[in-house]
């Protein structure tokens, strides 16, 4: 039964919420991918308007440089004291036959260093750019970086095509650095505003050569190059932890607070199986009290009406066969009032919150009265018995309660003892407390079911125990007895070596 309910409790509560913790990490999986795109997107849309803006301020300068340069030397030098960021302005054909400079540091005749050579190398780029402006009408730049010892303080020479004169060609040099901190400067805090991160990066190893806030290193989740400025970089971040960071810690901050709700939720679940387990052993346990209840009640009561009608036949001739009869007939009438008396007891004590009554008691004359019952029947069955007393203090004790716990015992102790047939009852004494033990060397209790068997209906399924009938009540009263005066129950038992049992209450003061 057990077995079938186990497979049910897996399909029907731990499979589904397995599944359910699965497709709920897939989903976040697929959320948190479409974020991570979504959010990239959105930083290459950052960058694409920052390198719009930094061709759009070069585009403005060669429309500028267009028109001024068939202006005299003076217009041209003016125009760079405005625009700082600008070193030089040169202008040849598309051979490069003639090549004129004007430049705050630079005289018609003196060239930058490594200029020449690079016009020189870009020769056949540089006839294009007059061929696509002829037929597109559309103004190209064609950018080149120069020689520099400073990694990151380049000059950018950037050279187009005169819209007013398509065979001769134009440009200027772009001091890289400068033109990336102080033009591009306004636009990229801008664009950064309070989320974002934004640097300018060259060099190699690369390094920032402007960013809208200082930076411990340089770890930027997109970075893209600089379209107008060769071997230049541009990054972005957000501010503190990186988005991956964030979808990271989100995830796994979802993935835990699922795999608490699943824990909770299996908890839950074994939590219910045990009560609804639980449940079914104790219908079992009923079912088996009830049984072993009637069966209790009617071998007395058959006894006893089998006797009694062979008396009242007159059937019994001899006086000593007739005094036996009565003896059995009382023996069984006080099994059945104890049976009957277990079953009050514990109804009465389900139902009362607390009903023991308590008085100062003396422990060795109570236990004498209860042994004291039972002397014929141990004579009668070959008991080896013996009743040990030390002296002890009184206890606070309902006396009737004590009594029934001490006959209950003693009950146990003679149905339970098989063929070795050893009782010891003993009172007991030790610090503020006072002991009542019983003991015999009948079949044992397994250490398994030391902390059942003082359950309500409980009875060991194998063994002697087996085979003797019971209510299952006795040591679940006995136990509520003592746990209602404040002591303790100890027990020492092993298979095949007997039990003890003591009852320890507090001493009176």
């Amino acid at each position: 039964m057990f077995k079938r309910f186990t497979f049910v409790f897996l399909v029907v509560i731990l499979l589904p919420v397995i599944f359910y913790a699965g497709w709920v990490i897939n989903s976040l999986n697929t959320s948190e991918k479409i974020l991570s795109q979504v959010y990239n997107q959105q930083l290459n849309a950052a960058l694409i308007t920052l390198n719009q803006y930094a061709w759009n301020q070069i585009d403005e300068w060669a429309t500028s440089v267009d028109q001024l340069s068939g202006t005299n030397i003076d217009t041209l030098q003016d125009f760079l004291t405005r625009n700082p960021s600008l070193r030089l302005i040169l202008t040849t054909d598309s051979l490069l036959s003639s090549i004129r400079l004007v430049g705050a540091s630079a005289v018609h005749s003196v060239f930058p260093t490594g200029l020449r050579d690079s016009l020189q190398a870009k020769k056949d780029r540089l006839s294009q750019l007059n061929r696509f402006m002829a037929g597109n009408n559309y103004r190209k730049f064609e950018p080149f970086t120069l020689p520099s010892v400073n990694p990151i303080e380049k000059m950018v020479v950037v050279v187009f095509s005169s819209r007013n004169d398509p065979d001769r060609l134009l440009g200027f040099a772009v001091d890289a650095g400068r033109f990336t901190r102080e033009v591009m400067r306004s636009r990229l805090n801008e664009v950064a505003g309070d989320e974002f991160i934004i640097g300018v990066l060259a060099g190699n190893p690369e390094q920032i050569v402007y960013a809208t806030q200082e930076m411990e290193n340089l770890e930027f989740k997109v970075t893209k190059p600089l379209w107008i400025l060769p071997e230049y970089r541009i990054g972005i971040r957000l501010k503190g932890a990186t988005a991956d960071e964030i979808i990271e810690n989100r995830l796994v901050l979802n993935m835990v607070l699922i795999g608490i709700l699943s824990i909770v939720l299996v908890i839950g679940v074994v939590y219910i199986y045990r009560l609804v387990r639980r449940e079914v052993d104790l219908v079992r346990l009923k079912t088996d009290f009830v049984s072993n209840v009637s069966h209790e009640l009617r071998t007395p009561l058959a006894l006893i009406r089998m006797y009694a009608e062979t008396l009242e036949m007159n059937r019994v001739v001899s006086d000593e066969k007739r005094q036996n009869y009565y003896r059995i007939i009382l023996s069984e009438t006080d099994r059945l009032g104890r049976l009957i008396n277990n079953i009050l007891n514990f109804s009465r004590i389900e139902s009362v919150r607390n009903p023991y009554q308590l008085s100062p008691l003396e422990v060795n004359p109570l236990v004498e009265s209860v042994v004291s019952l039972y002397e014929v029947q141990f004579e009668s069955q070959g008991f080896d018995w013996k009743f040990e007393k030390e002296e002890v203090a009184q206890i606070m004790a309902d006396k009737e309660a004590i009594f029934e716990a001490i006959h209950n015992l003693l009950d146990n102790a003679v149905k339970y003892s098989g063929e070795r047939k050893v009782i010891r009852i003993k009172t007991l004494k030790r610090q503020g407390a006072v002991g009542i033990s019983v003991s015999d060397s009948g079949s044992g209790i397994d250490q398994k079911y030391h902390g059942m068997i003082f359950d309500k209906f409980f009875r060991v399924s194998t063994g002697l125990v087996h085979n003797t009938k019971g209510s299952g009540l006795g040591l679940a009263l006995v136990q509520h007895i003592v746990k209602s005066h404040g002591g303790t129950i100890e027990l020492k038992s092993s298979p095949g070596e007997g039990s003890i049992f003591i009852l320890w209450f507090p001493a009176r003061n």
